[in-house]
Order: C-alpha cells, then sequence, then structure tokens
C-alpha cells in the first residue's frame, strides 16, 4: 500500500516494532485481525493514526473506524489528523468525530461508551478498524464492533498495553502467537523502548504498584492477586516516633444492628512522621456510640484533619459526627471522600506504593494483617481495575487507613 501520486504527504519514520506490523498487516490484509501488545510510551498511538492515515488516502472512497476505550482517548488522535493534514482535509466534524479526506475517504472515531449505538457502521474493502486499548474494552463492545469489517472482509487491528490474562484481546493475542490462521501477534517488548530512559522507568517503578508497573512498562500480563501489599510485614511496627499533629481516616461500619461478623467501624490514626499511632476498629457500638468514640479519639490524639467517607450509611453518619466534633470545640477539620472505583482505585495504588516503598509504617494488629493478606485486585466486566476483599473478608482497616493517607498527601491542615 502506498499513498497516490497526487498526494503529497510525508508519513512518520516507524520503529522496526512499528515496522513489523505494518508489514504484516500488508502482507496479509483481507479478513485478518492483528493483536499488539506494548508497553506505554513506545509510539502506539503514532503508529494507529498513521495506518489510519494510509489506507484512507491509498484508496478514494474508503471507510476507516478507530474504537477506543473512552471518546476522551479517541479526540487527541481526530485533532492531531485534523490539524496536520489540514491541506488533504475535505469536511471535519469535532462533535461527531469524524474526518473526509478530499479523495472521499473517511475516519470515524467511536467509543466502547456507545454500546449498542455502535450497531451498523461498516469498514470498506481497503478501510481498517483499529482498536486501541483494546484490553480495556469489554468482550460485549468487541464482538459489536467485529461485524463492521464483515461485509467487506476488511481487517482489524487491536493494539494495547497488557491487562489480565482474559478476555478477548489475550485470548486472540495467544491465538496469533500459536500460529492460528489468519490471526497475527506482535509483542513490542521484544525491542527496546527508544521512548524512555531507564532513569525514568526506575522513578516510574516507585511511583506505581509493581503489578501495574509490570504490565505497563515491562509488558507482562497481570495476574489477580491476593498479594497486594507484597511484604508488608517490613512496614510493621509498634514502635512510634512522637508525633504533634495527627490525619486519621474513617471507614464507617454499618452498626451494632448488622451483627458481629459485619464491617466494622475503623478509624486509622497516623502522625506526621508517617507511622500509623492508633487503629480503632468497633462493631459493637449504635450509631450515638460510636459518633461518640469517634470524638473521643479525636480529642486523645489530637487529630487536626479527618478524612470521612461520605457514600451510603456514611452520609447519615456525617452530620451527627459534625455536629459533635462542634460541640466539643474539636479544631478537627472534616474532610469529605466520595468513593467511587476510580477514586478508591487511586487511593488502594498509593496505600500499596507506600507499603512497597516502605515510606510508611503500621501497627502490628492481627486483623489489619488479615486484611492487608486478603485483598484483591480483579478486573470488571468492562475491563476496569477494581480492588476487594476477599470473598469472606473485610476491608474496613484497609479504606480507613487509605482515607488517612490521602489525608496526608492531599489536604491541608487548617487550624480553628
Amino acid at each position: 500500500m502506498t499513498p497516490s501520486a497526487s498526494i503529497n504527504i510525508t508519513l512518520y519514520t516507524p520503529q522496526p516494532y512499528q515496522r513489523a506490523v505494518h508489514d504484516g498487516l500488508a502482507a496479509h490484509w483481507a479478513g485478518s485481525m492483528h493483536f499488539v501488545k506494548s508497553v506505554r510510551q513506545k509510539g502506539k498511538s503514532m503508529m494507529c493514526e498513521n495506518m489510519l492515515v494510509l489506507a484512507a488516502l491509498s484508496h478514494p472512497d474508503q471507510r476507516c473506524g478507530f474504537v477506543a476505550p473512552i471518546l476522551k482517548q479517541a479526540k487527541p488522535l481526530y485533532k492531531d489528523i485534523v490539524r496536520n493534514l489540514k491541506p488533504l482535509v475535505a469536511e471535519s466534524n469535532g462533535s461527531d468525530l469524524e474526518v473526509t479526506f478530499i479523495n472521499g475517504s473517511s475516519l470515524h472515531f467511536m467509543s466502547a461508551e456507545q454500546g449498542d449505538n455502535l450497531r451498523g457502521f461498516t469498514v470498506s474493502q481497503h478501510g481498517l478498524l483499529i482498536i486501541d486499548e483494546a484490553a480495556y474494552i469489554s468482550d460485549d463492545v468487541f464482538y459489536t464492533v467485529t461485524p463492521f469489517v464483515n461485509a467487506n472482509n476488511a481487517p482489524i487491528v487491536a493494539v494495547s498495553t497488557p491487562r489480565f490474562r482474559s478476555g478477548f484481546f489475550y485470548e486472540f493475542y495467544q491465538d496469533g502467537m500459536q500460529g492460528k490462521d489468519g490471526i497475527y501477534s506482535y509483542d513490542f517488548n521484544d525491542w527496546p523502548n527508544p521512548y524512555i530512559t531507564p532513569e525514568r522507568l526506575e522513578l516510574l517503578k516507585k511511583k506505581m504498584p509493581l503489578n501495574l508497573f509490570r504490565a505497563d512498562y515491562l509488558g507482562e500480563w497481570m495476574e489477580t492477586t491476593s498479594d497486594l501489599f507484597g511484604d508488608f510485614n517490613a512496614v510493621v511496627s509498634n514502635t512510634v516516633t512522637a508525633g504533634t499533629r495527627h490525619t486519621a481516616g474513617l471507614d464507617w461500619g454499618v452498626g451494632l444492628a448488622a451483627g458481629k461478623d459485619s464491617d466494622s467501624t475503623a478509624l486509622s490514626v497516623f502522625n506526621e512522621h508517617r507511622q500509623q499511632v492508633r487503629l480503632y476498629h468497633w462493631n459493637d457500638l449504635d450509631e450515638t456510640a460510636t459518633v461518640q468514640a469517634v470524638v473521643q479519639a479525636i480529642r486523645e490524639y489530637d487529630i487536626r484533619k479527618l478524612v470521612v467517607e461520605t457514600n451510603s450509611i456514611g452520609a447519615v453518619y456525617l452530620g451527627l459526627l459534625k455536629k459533635a466534633i462542634t460541640a466539643a470545640g474539636l479544631p478537627c477539620v472534616v474532610v469529605e471522600f466520595t468513593t467511587t472505583n476510580d477514586s478508591k482505585r487511586k487511593i488502594i495504588e498509593h496505600f500499596i506504593v507506600e507499603v512497597q516503598n516502605r515510606t510508611v509504617q503500621l501497627l502490628d494488629d492481627a486483623e489489619q494483617k488479615v486484611q492487608l493478606a486478603a485483598y484483591q485486585m480483579e478486573k470488571t466486566p468492562s475491563g476496569k481495575i477494581t480492588y476487594n476483599a476477599a470473598k469472606g473478608y473485610h476491608d474496613d482497616i484497609i479504606m480507613a487507613t487509605a482515607f488517612a493517607l490521602h489525608g496526608m498527601r492531599t489536604a491541608q491542615y487548617a487550624v480553628i
């Protein structure tokens, strides 16, 4: 495939691993499926952009599709093409993310968020369907968009950083590695990365959970694992340094009425040296007694900042707690935290990194160690990462501690 002689454009100079995909696609076009496993910051987007442009400009009146997990990931590619190929663009629609070139060919940018609304699109014979960050896209969406190519036997290129050993991206990639007919797999990790230095890699290793680092920057498949916190005993000690400022995190339990096996209300207290100095967990107190116990802890440890979950029953308790703190005349600022899958993932991953880098100290508490040992990473149906307690276990102490660490990292002290 080469651009028409009447079109004067300069495409990028691919790295050897990018060239391998270009060559593989050119050699096996009709009906082929190509699965590319890549680390981050290795030119995936650049390769995808040039593949789309090359397919669109090599033949007139072609239709190409690009599917990303969310539209926010598709927009930069759309904007880059419109900006860099402006003389060749006949029409562009920023609302629908569609580009039509002067030869009549068009590019259509879509997202997995559109769900069933994706149905009905068709890729032309010399067109191309690219699925970006495919490991983050659900199997349902994949099997919704694959019919795009059926009518004209067009090829599919799926590109992604690796995630779990499950789902369509992993399964088809393995099929390609085993030489299954019509499926071709490429591992960018087989070549050195010219875009990132060893020093940058070492810095990222210290800033990310190892499981994620290995996937994003070493190109390894992740495991759903219950040893997320690694050797957490290395940060366990009951010897603490005297502190003058304390931050705490509070995770509400469901209360006495739910029974002794229910989640506890957990309060995790840290000094300014990032040492856990006290850990409370109760499931035998009613609402009033729980609020009183928290206020007493605030008074005893002079807690100046308390991060509190506001979801579910937290919203009910929160008003009672604020009134009790004010009535007691305590200079404690309550920082409200709304737990979503994304916000929870961020604070848990920060907690994991703190333990990993040994920049935090935890008390030798039996229940805390049980929860740390049993905590798991799982994959949602949409391909996202979620963290939860293993079946039969709780995570109230983990959440309270994650809230406290979040408070030390973000919110500022305010003296009343």
